[in-house]
C-alpha cells in the first residue's frame, strides 16, 4: 500500500512528477489508507488513480486488522474528489458468506451514494483468489482461518470459490453495482476465464 507507507518510502513523491510529464502511462494507487495529505497538498495528477479497496463493515472487521475504517475511506474520497483526483474503487476480493448479499448492498449504497460518481474513474471486483502455492503457505500459518477452510477449489492454478459460488456472487454484485454507475467504468474479474 504505497499510499500507507509514503512517510517511509516517498513513492508518490518520487514517481508523481514523471508520470505528471507524460500522458503515456496511467499509475493506479491501491490504498485502504486515509494517509492523503501529499496528494492534497499537490496539484492533481490527471493519469493517476486513486483506488480503494473496500469490503463490508464485518468482514473487515473480522479481516482487515489495522486497516482504517470504511467511513473514513470515504472521506478520503470525497476530499480527495474535491480536489480533483480520479478516483477508483476495488471491491477485490468479494467474500461469500450467508450474509453476503446484505453486506454488499450496504456497502455498495453507503459509498455511491457519497462520493461523487462524475470523478469515480472505474470500478473493479473480483472473487477472492489466491495463488496455489501462496495459499498453502498462509493456510499453514492460519488453518483455523474461516476464511480459508470455507469451500474452495483450484481452478487455472488459484485457489478460490468454486465456480458457480464465483459466478453467484459476481453476478449479485454487478448487479447492483450497475445500478448506480454507467457499463463502461466498470470491470468485473472472471477467475476462470
Amino acid at each position: 500500500d504505497s499510499l500507507a507507507m509514503e512517510p517511509v518510502t516517498r513513492f508518490c513523491e518520487f514517481f508523481l512528477p514523471y508520470f505528471e510529464s507524460t500522458s503515456a502511462p496511467t499509475l493506479e494507487l491501491r490504498t485502504k489508507s486515509t494517509q492523503i495529505r501529499p496528494l492534497l497538498a499537490r496539484k492533481p495528477v490527471n493519469n493517476c488513480i486513486i483506488a480503494f479497496s473496500f469490503t463490508p463493515a464485518r468482514i473487515a472487521t473480522a479481516l482487515e486488522h489495522k486497516a482504517p475504517a470504511i467511513e473514513n475511506r470515504i472521506t478520503a474520497i470525497t476530499r480527495l474528489q474535491e480536489k480533483g483526483w480520479l478516483i477508483g474503487l476495488r471491491f477485490d476480493p468479494l467474500i461469500f458468506d450467508e450474509n453476503y448479499k446484505a453486506d454488499y448492498a450496504a456497502l455498495f449504497k453507503n459509498i455511491f451514494e457519497r462520493v461523487e460518481l462524475s470523478r469515480v474513474h472505474s470500478v473493479s471486483l473480483g472473487s477472492f483468489r489466491m495463488p496455489r502455492d501462496y495459499y498453502r503457505k498462509i493456510w499453514q500459518l492460519y488453518p483455523e482461518e474461516p476464511l480459508f477452510s470455507s469451500q474452495l477449489e483450484e481452478i487455472n492454478g488459484l485457489i478460490t470459490y468454486p465456480q458457480d459460488r464465483q459466478s453467484e456472487i459476481l453476478e449479485y454484485c454487478s448487479d447492483k453495482i450497475l445500478t448506480y454507475i454507467p457499463r463502461d467504468k466498470f470491470f468485473p474479474c472472471h477467475n476462470w476465464a
